[in-house]
């Protein structure tokens, strides 16, 4: 635990009577969210879990006799926009508490700007592991990629036997990070990755090439690190070139990929933090119903991640009586098995919730847990 989170857990809440942030009932939350951009998907979501959060505490009655206000941001998926619009929340909204952002190179891009000001920064999907050591400011209710890469590495191993794979990923913090651990954990005697193929978007007219040079090394898996509409391209270029691997790929995957992708997607695997739609844990159950109630379709994980962010924010303010930053901070620090949407949160000294992931399967288009396909006599290679 870093000095200043541990100061932050001794520091009594009556401080925060000493500064005008506890002075105000009405409660004011940044939100900066991809609403436009590489993933403006996955923003969608988080933003609709957000405006269910939001419509849920001031209908019961706000937060500490005050209501509770999101002002909304577009990153557009880019670095410099974020810094942007988090500038401007902070210096011309006064805004002391931000949501955000999606995709983890914002969210890096943004947290150097919230840890200078003193404003806390809630990341509800931003996985890159240097997250971590961003500041004693940054906070995110998403599993590291530390978690997922281990895992999915695991699996390579032990359920796949693999002694080659091949990694397709996206160029960047998500990618480099990802692939890196993947490798990492992967890797030992008789156990290599071949190669890992990088691109952008300046490079996706050269997949196909790079796909039948794969090929030709006979992989036993091979591992997509990317968001679903590069994913779903890479997918097609695999059944066109008769790529025959077990395919692997990340939490970026969402429910709809074997729709989405078709034939393709069949027999995929991925880690998911687990939204059981079927769930009869109360908390879960309740966002479930309410979130079908307001949009008329399922929820995804992300939506249930940006619901608890704004849940989680809400009651570090109603614990610690105040919306002084310090005193949001100190309500997060002391946050123990928070019963949200996506399962239990509790934080670690990095403000890192530890949760780890389930596997999926697809099978017949739609996905599946792979526990449950084994349990069931089922196979990876059936």
């Amino acid at each position: 635990m870093s000095n200043l989170r541990r100061f932050a857990l001794l520091l009594p809440f009556a401080a925060a009577a000493f500064f005008p942030f506890g002075c105000s009932k009405d409660v004011i939350i940044g939100a900066v969210i991809s609403e436009s951009g590489s993933v403006e998907k996955y923003g969608g979501y988080v933003k609709k879990g957000m405006d269910l959060a939001l419509e849920e505490i001031n209908a019961s009655g706000g937060v500490n006799g005050g209501t509770v206000t999101l002002i909304y941001r577009d990153d557009a998926t880019n670095a410099n926009r974020g810094t942007q619009v988090t500038t401007e929340l902070i210096e011309e909204e006064g805004i002391n508490v931000i949501i955000g952002a999606v995709s983890s190179p914002v969210t890096l891009a943004i947290a150097p700007i919230c840890e200078k000001a003193g404003v806390v920064l809630l990341s509800p999907t931003s996985s890159a592991n240097s997250i971590s050591d961003a500041g004693d400011w940054i906070w995110r209710n998403y599993p590291a990629d530390q978690i997922e890469g281990t895992a999915m590495a695991k699996f390579a191993k032990e359920e796949v036997g693999a002694e080659r794979v091949v990694i397709f990923s996206l160029k960047g913090t998500w990618g480099h990070g990802l692939s890196d651990v993947f490798t990492s954990q992967y890797e030992g005697r008789f156990r290599k990755v071949e190669k890992r193929f990088e691109f952008d978007e300046s490079t996706m007219d050269q997949l196909a090439g790079w796909v039948e040079e794969a090929k030709a090394m006979e992989p036993d898996a091979v591992y997509v690190v990317a968001y679903d509409r590069e994913l779903i391209q890479l997918l097609q270029l695999f059944d066109d070139a008769g790529l025959d691997a077990v395919l692997m790929s990340t939490a970026a995957v969402t429910a709809d990929i074997g729709r989405r992708a078709g034939a393709s997607a069949e027999n995929m695997v991925y880690p998911q933090i687990v939204l059981d739609l079927e769930s009869k844990e109360p908390a879960v159950e309740r966002f479930i119903s309410a979130y079908r109630a307001k949009y008329g379709e399922d929820p995804e994980i992300f939506a249930a991640h940006g619901y608890d962010a704004v849940k989680l924010v809400v009651e570090a303010i109603r614990t610690a009586g105040s919306t002084h930053p310090r005193s949001i901070r100190q309500g997060l620090s002391g946050i123990e098995n928070f019963d949200g949407a996506a399962g239990r949160t509790s934080f670690d000294s990095n403000g890192d919730v530890v949760r780890y992931p389930r596997i999926f399967i697809v099978r017949g288009g739609t996905p599946m847990p792979y526990d449950k396909l084994k349990d069931q006599g089922g196979s990876l290679f059936d």
